[in-house]
């Protein structure tokens, strides 16, 4: 209210009026995914019309940064060229019309690449002729693919499983007696990134 006096120091003033001042800006609905293992993206909306930039690196390190360009209250872009395997800080640097910044945070954790270990050849004795069974580790799920052939002539043969694991075991059936074989295995994961082993040579 307004109170105001005269020389005289009579004094009088108004009925109260009410205001509200105005809510705080604020970052909402920050969501990050990793799209694969070098790309995220991320949305998010804020309660005023916003400028923003975007700043991220691995661990507490926020090296890099990304500018979405215009003013807006809702926002979505992606991050590419990001390293496997690895957790990023992620800072929201908004600002308003009136120069007031505010912010948001969150983390970003990008798959690793797949990789093959623990690869073993096991000779298969009970039938007719040579048979191999082949096993090997991913460290994510993959799909299964065994390629054998003859050491010095023919081109690959494949044996595959588009079931994902992380476990994989395979047989290989009909091999001819006293011969040399080449062998490797791969597997694709989820995003179609691809693991190959090294390429293994076995007798019958």
């Amino acid at each position: 209210r307004l109170v105001w006096r005269d020389d005289s120091g009579n004094s009088t003033h108004n009925w109260y009026a009410n205001t509200t001042t105005a809510s705080a800006p604020l970052v909402t609905n920050l969501k990050t995914e990793a799209l694969s293992p070098t790309t995220a993206l991320v949305s998010f909306d804020t309660n005023y019309s916003a400028s923003v930039e975007l700043e991220y690196g691995i661990g507490t390190v926020n090296d890099n940064t990304e500018i979405i360009s215009g003013e807006a209250t809702s926002f979505s872009t992606q991050l590419s060229d990001l390293s496997p395997g690895q957790t990023y800080t992620l800072r929201v640097r908004a600002e308003t019309e009136d120069g007031t910044e505010f912010f948001a945070g969150d983390t970003i954790v990008t798959p690793p690449l797949p990789t093959i270990s623990s690869m073993g050849i096991e000779t298969i004795y009970t039938g007719v002729t040579p048979a191999l069974k082949v096993s090997w580790k991913t460290n994510i799920e993959t799909t299964s693919s065994i390629f054998y052939k003859l050491k010095e002539t023919g081109s690959y043969k494949e044996i595959s499983s588009s079931e994902r694991s992380t476990e994989h075991e395979a047989t290989i059936n009909d091999l001819l007696d006293s011969s040399t074989y080449q062998v490797y295995v791969s597997g694709l994961d989820q995003y179609g990134n691809e693991a190959v082993s090294d390429t293994n040579t076995f007798n019958t």
